[in-house]
This record gives structure tokens, sequence and C-alpha cells, in this order.
């Protein structure tokens, strides 16, 4: 992941997006849809946390979103960079750029962000997809000791065998069942 992250140029207003858009969805599981959909009114408190609402997910689900505060950050960078400070509610969160780094109005597309995920993959040798970013999150919060109910929650499975497959390393030989059973 983090890898991945230092493959982007974060000097122009460009590569502030593209920075925010792969911490996003590494960070947060979101679907490649789900974060081109994005508006900037979109990104809320809630119980002190900002959350990004997803309007209109898989199956047209509503859901949210919890987003570290590092991911935050670097939306503030590329929002400011880009002069989107202060724009409409309802105006999309990922814009496009024409050359010479000038901001458009035009949402960013779901080809735009698989193209990212595939260019920044191909720095580090790997072939990467948004759906593989979402993967990864969901194996490494697991592996990271969150509850298999929490990263259904957070990556918006309604059941949790889907949450489940997605484990890539189910025996890990340093945390095992047998570990836990004290005689």
């Amino acid at each position: 992941m983090q890898a991945l992250l230092k493959t982007i140029d974060a000097t122009t207003a460009k590569g502030k997006r593209d920075y925010a858009i792969l911490s996003l969805l590494l960070r947060t599981g979101l679907r490649r849809s789900e974060c081109s959909a994005l508006n900037v009114g979109d990104l809320k408190q809630e119980q002190g946390h900002t959350i990004a609402v997803i309007r209109h997910g898989k199956g047209d689900k509503r859901g949210i979103v919890k987003v570290p505060v590092d991911v935050v950050r670097a939306i503030d960078v590329y929002l400011e960079a880009a002069g989107r400070k202060n724009v409409a509610p309802d105006a999309p969160l990922f814009v496009g750029f024409n050359r010479g780094d000038h901001v458009t109005a035009e949402r960013v597309s779901d080809k735009l962000l698989e193209r990212l995920v595939k260019q920044a993959g191909a720095k580090i040798g790997k072939d990467l997809s948004p759906h593989c970013l979402r993967a990864s999150f969901i194996t490494l919060t697991s592996e990271g000791g969150a509850q298999l109910e929490q990263v259904q929650y957070a990556s918006r499975h309604a059941d949790p065998r889907t949450t489940q497959r997605y484990r890539k390393r189910k025996v890990n030989l340093d945390d095992n069942a047998v570990d836990y059973l004290r005689l």
C-alpha cells in the first residue's frame, strides 16, 4: 500500500487528487463507482468523525464509510490545490484535469480510476485494479484484528459469507484458533 502511494507525484494539483483517490480507495475499501460518484457535500461529520455518504452503492444501496484522518487531510490538500474548497455541496469531489494541471468541472469516471490504479500498480510491478485495493482493505483489516461484523459493515456486504471470501490468507499459525484454548 505504501509503495503504491509513493508512485504518485504529489507536487501538482492532479497528483494531489490522485494521491487522495488512492488513499481513499486503499483505506476505506470503496468501490470505484462509489468513489467517482462522491460529491463534496458527501463528506460530513458524524460522532466526531468524518464520513463519506454513499448515495448509490452496489444494488443502489445507501451507506456510510468512516474516512481516516490522514485521508481527510489528503482530500483537503487536493481541494485546496485545485481551488475547490468553496464549491457547492453537490459538486463532484474528484474532477478531471486538462493538460497543464488545469482543473475541469467534470467528474472523474470509473475508467479514469481504473487507469490510475493500473498505472500506479505497474510502477511497483503489480497488476492492480480498484477491486484489488478493496480486497486488500478487507483482508488487511481482518488480519489487523477487526471483527468480521466490523469488516462486513465497512465493506457494505449484506452477507458475512461475502466478506469471508475476501480473506486470502486464512491459515495463520502465529494467531491460530488452537492458541485460544486453555486447559
